[in-house]
């Protein structure tokens, strides 16, 4: 039976999105993933530390102290982060060689990423932010440290210079371990600017705050 790895969501041919769901399946969108009540799930074989994530309260209120605000969010985080060779086969399925013909035969695929929604992802995506963040010594580094949650960071600086390193240098320090830092918003129109040339611009008018 062929092997095969796998890092995007599958599309069928009709262009209906699947998910692979923390069982074991791929589902489509509010599908109930549990097989049945008896059976262990992916999830239940696996630690839930929680991450480690600063306190909402903290850094939605420093957010509103600066005169420039900052938002940007890790584009794909999870799937930045390889999974452990001897860990791919944990994460193993069949499926078919015709998605659209359900007689068609098998064929095996592994994840060799961080799936989204396992119970220990945030924790190891945390993990692998704070361990990269740590080994750099820089006034952005520790912005970034002390201003992120999960894959968003939300910041303020009191000037448009400030603004402006933080853009250069936080997604320097980002892309050098392959985390892209997209869709920026701030009311600072040279770094809107900087974000529309780099096209990391965030698109919609209104932005939300996590």
């Amino acid at each position: 039976m062929t092997r095969h790895i796998l890092t995007p969501p599958i599309r069928l041919r009709s262009q209906a999105k699947l998910y692979y769901s923390r069982d074991g399946r791929f589902i489509e969108p509010d599908t109930p993933c549990c097989q049945d009540s008896e059976s262990p799930s992916l999830n239940d074989c696996l630690s839930s530390t929680p991450p480690q994530l600063n306190k909402l309260t903290d850094f939605l209120t420093r957010f509103r102290y600066g005169n420039y605000a900052l938002t940007t969010d890790i584009g794909k985080a999870f799937l930045q982060i390889g999974l452990d060779e001897k860990d791919h086969d944990f994460t193993r399925f069949f499926w078919l060689t015709d998605p659209i013909n359900p007689m068609s035969g098998l064929e095996t695929y592994i994840f060799r990423v961080i799936l989204f929604e396992m119970t220990c992802s945030p924790f190891i995506l945390n993990a692998t932010l704070l361990k990269h963040l740590s080994t750099v010594k820089s006034t952005t580094a520790e912005i970034l440290n002390r201003d992120l949650y999960v894959d968003n960071v939300l910041t303020s600086v009191n000037t448009e210079e400030a603004a402006l390193n933080f853009f250069e240098e936080s997604r320097k320090h980002m892309t050098n371990v392959r985390f892209n830092l997209r869709t920026w918003k701030s009311n600072s129109n040279q770094l809107s600017d900087l974000a529309t040339k780099a096209n990391v611009l965030h698109k919609n008018s209104d932005t939300k705050i996590l």
